[in-house]
């Protein structure tokens, strides 16, 4: 009885340590409050959001243990040439007013001119004292020849610079990026990129600055899942914008 009680505290100890070392080596973390594995390494945590999370409790969530935690907002604007997220305004107004830092993106329809929804993308967001850069959100070719798409993404993004005085960031899933991005002109953009299910190596090239791991998390003061991101400490650098409306 003894050695057989000894080999099953050898067991044990073996267990413990092998399940250690397997945390110790796993690239997440399990969060409780989110309820999702989070990344490890990474200093700067945000979230995205748009009408999808419905009405928004600011107050709550910024009152909630985890607030302190996150240190960036992007907010929806526009769609398209002439379409307005129905809360982009509200999200905006209700981050403002608690101080924190936000930015707005547009989501792009390949088959519209790029020029239009770049008008529409930057006035709509220019009466605002947004704090990151702006971004363009591209997940589709519609059909598209690549190439032409590339192009007309290019003149997108000059055309925002042109109006807003910032180069905007692309945002894209993996996938899009390895499929349709790479190899063009359009890939020493920076970027940031979405991959739910494991890591994505893109994330360690310089020009890749935020992570977008995760659609399914949880936050206090919002019904529905939100997006959720991790990015590098040259977000600082390089996401950061100076604009101070009077």
């Amino acid at each position: 009885m003894k050695k057989l009680f000894k080999s099953l505290s050898v067991l044990v100890i073996i267990g413990a340590f092998a399940f250690l070392m397997y945390e110790n080596l796993r690239p997440f973390y399990y969060d409780a409050r989110l309820k999702v594995d989070v990344p490890k390494g990474y200093p700067v945590f945000g979230i995205d959001i748009s009408h999808h999370q419905g009405e928004i409790n600011f107050d709550q969530m910024f009152a909630s243990d985890f607030s302190d935690s996150i240190d960036f907002f992007y907010i929806k604007a526009t769609e398209g040439t002439n379409h307005k997220d129905r809360r982009y305004d509200i999200n905006a107004e209700g981050i403002a007013v608690l101080a924190g830092k936000y930015g707005f993106y547009h989501f792009y329809q390949a088959k519209q001119s790029a020029i239009e929804q770049a008008n529409h993308f930057a006035n709509t967001i220019d009466p605002y004292n947004y704090k990151l850069k702006p971004v363009l959100d591209i997940e589709s070719l519609s059909g598209m020849n690549e190439d032409v798409l590339c192009d007309s993404l290019l003149v997108f993004m000059n055309r925002v610079e042109e109006l807003l005085a910032v180069r905007p960031i692309i945002y894209t899933f993996h996938s899009f990026y390895i499929d349709h991005l790479a190899g063009h002109k359009i890939e020493n953009e920076l970027y940031w990129i979405a991959k739910y299910n494991g890591s994505t190596h893109l994330i360690h090239d310089d020009n890749f600055i935020i992570w977008q791991f995760s659609e399914s998390g949880h936050l206090n003061g919002v019904n529905e899942n939100i997006d959720l991101n991790v990015a590098k400490s040259s977000f600082h650098k390089k996401v950061i914008v100076k604009r101070d409306l009077k």
